[in-house]
């Protein structure tokens, strides 16, 4: 027994190291992306005629600029509707294709699952020109919903993988014992395990 406990105590705190470091390298590689925010943010407020590093004064000209010209203002509402377009259709697909997956036991879902991750593989040049080709044919060329569409196709992949992760390492047997507690349509098994993944796929 004690030599048991003791094994079950060494792999614990391997595990513990295992998360530290895996948190700490998380944390450099963030801090790495981050990074270039610590020069961008500064230089939004150089008095410059031209964006340098280091500033050579304060002011907000650039803001002022940004905000008295009206196509910035057209190209950041369009950014923010193609933005809020693409999360909502990739949540909407994503969600019930990661459940039917993670779930369902049917001919061809090794090769659905395979194929979903195609956008992420396939090349973007490759995929840009398949998609201006079929949007071309449907008259979507410079419409704003057929920007969302496409970038669906591309956020799509993501959302699907981060689901299925946190699908298949929920314990299914906490599932059958909420079906057999609650009986109403509010009170569904996969609210709880579904709703981390998807904040994280929608991040």
């Amino acid at each position: 027994m004690t030599g048991t406990a003791m094994k079950g105590q060494g792999r614990r705190r391997s595990v513990g190291a295992g998360r530290i470091a895996l948190r700490f390298v998380c944390g450099l590689i963030f801090a790495f992306l981050m990074l270039p925010l610590l020069v961008l943010f500064p230089i939004s407020f150089s008095s410059g005629s031209y964006l340098r590093f280091p500033p050579p004064g304060f002011s907000l000209k650039w803001y002022a600029r940004y905000f008295d010209d009206p196509s910035w203002i057209d190209a950041t509402w369009r950014s923010l509707q193609v933005g809020t377009a693409t999360t909502v259709l990739a949540l909407l697909i994503g969600i019930p294709l990661a459940f039917g997956l993670a779930r369902g036991r049917f001919r061809g879902r090794a090769l659905i699952e395979n194929g979903i991750s195609a956008p992420i593989i396939v090349p973007h040049i490759v995929l840009s020109i398949a998609i201006y080709g079929l949007f071309s044919k449907l008259g979507l060329i410079g419409e704003w919903y057929g920007i969302a569409v496409a970038h669906t196709v591309l956020a799509l992949p993501f959302v699907v993988i981060v689901l299925l992760s946190g699908l298949r390492d929920f314990d299914t047997s906490l599932e059958l014992a909420r079906q057999g507690v609650y009986l109403r349509a509010e009170h569904l098994p996969e609210q709880p395990a579904v709703a981390p993944e998807a904040d994280r796929a929608t991040a």
